[in-house]
């Protein structure tokens, strides 16, 4: 599953977040180090945020009465928030000068 899988198919992917949490909760508990799991555990933790948003997400989305533009589109923002902050974690940081 890629993060843009997250932005164009919202709540659809949300067992897949939730699956990919479970892996980081087994990558945490069994790190060799302290370091790798403090890394497995913020992957882990920002999955499990992921989530809960794509999980509001979708109650929204079928909630009655239906959802207004507005609600829709702060739902997007925090989706994609949470997206960024993933990749955040995820991406390496930039080399540092020599």
């Amino acid at each position: 599953m890629a993060v843009d899988d997250v932005l164009s198919q919202g709540s659809v992917v949300t067992g897949q977040v939730q699956a990919l949490a479970a892996e980081a909760r087994t990558l945490e508990a069994n790190a060799p180090d302290d370091p790798t799991r403090a890394d497995a555990c913020r992957v882990r933790s920002q999955l499990n945020e992921l989530a809960a948003v794509l999980e509001g997400d979708r109650a929204l989305r079928l909630s009655s009465p239906p959802p207004g533009e507005e609600q829709l589109r702060y739902s997007m923002a925090l989706i994609r928030r949470e997206v960024e902050q993933l990749q955040a974690i995820l991406r390496p940081p930039p080399p540092q000068p020599a």
